[in-house]
């Protein structure tokens, strides 16, 4: 068995798509359900859904399971309630890493370049410099795993820090959608787009979940374990994403003024160092955004 935490997200959905083109469906989906994340999940392959409230610290079925794919998780950025952080991001997590030790299963988790902060470089050794309680969270689990590993070398956890991913099934995230998406709704449903201004100085590396996926399903069924970055290792700017989309719909483009509530926590730049990942998958090819859009 194979288990999905946030299985109905736009990660978690695409892994068992994933999973699906393998010809594996028993998997169990841990997530809770609305009318959104339900389309998310419409024609794949699953054994069961549960709730996580029936799931953490109760599910005890260890021996029947192969991989946890742990992508649940408060993803806002903007989230400002710190027990809301402890019970959904910290607590889940360090429960799963403390069962892989136990029951000896392959624990695959989501961590997020947002723990490097405001930074130019962005390897994995690096001090870290989170500056939201969402990118602390993530601090603290690699952390947790990191010490976990000294103790446990052999342990077979993956984590996975996330640059800015992007693709299908993520409109459900709303306002945390990423420009890709929230770019190409705006056209669609306005003919315009907005971006804040001076976004040519604002660059990010833009990752498609179908390349998280890939490395994730592949690094699964390899011995390794430890934190890697997960993004193209190529940065592209606000502007340049605005314009393929404007191109694409025919739409306008409209800068609005940056958001004041944001200035303390926003990265001005990403782009993923993949060195270490590298060295464990080999060379990928990943997809750029402009071939992405070409394909929607």
């Amino acid at each position: 068995m194979i288990i999905v935490t946030g299985g109905a997200g736009l990660i978690g959905s695409n892994i068992v798509k994933g999973l699906n083109g393998r010809s594996i469906s028993d998997i169990l989906i841990v997530d809770d359900i609305n009318k959104d994340k339900e389309n998310n999940l419409r024609d794949l392959k699953f054994s069961e859904i549960i709730s996580p409230q029936d799931f953490y610290g109760i599910w005890n079925h260890w021996l029947k399971v192969d991989v946890v794919f742990h992508e649940g998780a408060i993803s806002s950025t903007t989230e400002r309630d710190q027990n809301k952080i402890d019970q959904y991001n910290l607590q889940p997590s360090y429960w799963l890493v403390d069962q892989a030790v136990r029951n000896n299963f392959v624990l695959s988790y989501a961590s997020s370049a947002s723990v490097y902060g405001d930074s130019n470089t962005f390897v994995e050794s690096q001090p870290l410099n989170p500056r939201s309680l969402y990118a602390t969270s993530k601090m603290l689990v690699d952390q947790y795993v990191y010490s976990t590993l000294l103790d446990y070398p052999n342990a077979n956890i993956q984590g996975w820090r996330y640059f800015n991913v992007y693709g299908k099934n993520e409109i459900h995230k709303k306002d945390q959608a990423s420009p890709i998406t929230k770019f190409s709704q705006q056209a669609l449903d306005t003919g315009k787009i907005q971006i804040f201004k001076n976004s040519e100085n604002f660059q990010r590396d833009f990752i498609c979940v179908d390349d998280i996926v890939n490395i994730k399903l592949t690094a699964s069924n390899k011995n390794f374990n430890g934190i890697f970055n997960l993004g193209t290792g190529t940065a592209v700017s606000f502007r340049e994403v605005a314009d393929l989309i404007s191109k694409k719909y025919s739409a306008a483009i409209e800068e609005i003024e940056f958001p004041t509530d944001l200035i303390n926590q926003y990265q001005r730049y990403t782009c993923s160092d993949n060195t270490k990942l590298i060295e464990k998958i080999g060379d990928y090819k990943f997809m750029s955004v402009e071939s992405f859009l070409s394909t929607i």
